[in-house]
């Protein structure tokens, strides 16, 4: 497995049965591939955000990225668990792959 578990096959990616398209992820619900990523227009206005929390991906991605270890980012976030840093990663590599993800 890769570093962080970057083993996106985004192009398999589907929107659950019943979900409302908005880009991504259906509104108020889970992408079928992201278990963790939430998006809902009631919470930090429909932004990517881990279970639901007012906790965008982007914070993470954004610590990651100035070289934060997952450790630290959980002692910052306890309501966080490891899994939800991986996934938020596998989310922005598969929202800047060249494939993209689906509609």
């Amino acid at each position: 497995m890769a570093p962080l578990g970057l083993d996106c096959n985004c192009n398999r990616g589907k929107v659950l049965p019943g979900a409302r398209p908005k880009g991504i992820i259906g509104y108020g619900r889970k992408h079928a591939m992201f278990e963790r990523v939430t998006s809902d227009p009631q919470i930090m206005r429909g932004r990517a955000c881990i279970r639901g929390m007012r906790l965008p991906v982007s914070v993470i991605v954004k610590q990651i990225a100035h070289g934060a270890t997952v450790d630290e980012i959980l002692d910052e976030y306890p309501d966080l668990q490891a899994e939800d840093v991986r996934e938020a990663v596998r989310y922005a590599a598969c929202v800047v792959s060249e494939e993209g993800l689906p509609e």
